[in-house]
């Protein structure tokens, strides 16, 4: 009697446990969320928003990429470092790529498949 007791504890630990990784999983996958902007300079990004880590992976048409953290705002959805900044607006991104650089609105590209690689997205696209 004692065994079977002990088997079905250890069954229910496993079942238990083997539901917690699955739902850790779903967990991940969807607090990672990825859009392709163009923005109003010709130019394109591809971000990764990364919930669990508060931040937002950005790579640039040109190959380079950069990682910013999320900043605290009462107002909006915020990005940013010392010298670049990416606010979330309702349909659209607001880029800053240096402090006294100027503002650029940076959209949606639907026609950029999501499942492409970022190296595919970020070569051969010409200026809108």
């Amino acid at each position: 009697m004692r065994i079977k007791k002990n088997t079905v504890l250890i069954t229910c630990l496993c079942l238990l446990l083997g539901g917690c990784a699955l739902a850790d999983e779903s967990k991940v996958m969807a607090s990672h969320h990825r859009v392709y902007y163009r923005c109003d300079d010709g130019l394109g990004m591809d971000t990764l928003f990364r919930d669990l880590n508060h931040d937002v992976q950005l790579t640039f048409r040109h190959g380079s990429s950069m990682t910013l953290q999320q900043v605290k705002t009462s107002e909006d959805v915020r990005y940013g470092d010392m010298s670049h900044s990416l606010i979330i607006k309702d349909k659209y991104i607001v880029w800053k790529n240096g402090r006294n650089a100027p503002a650029i609105n940076c959209y949606p590209d639907n026609t950029m498949l999501i499942d492409q690689s970022v190296d595919r997205l970020s070569s051969h696209l010409s200026k809108p």
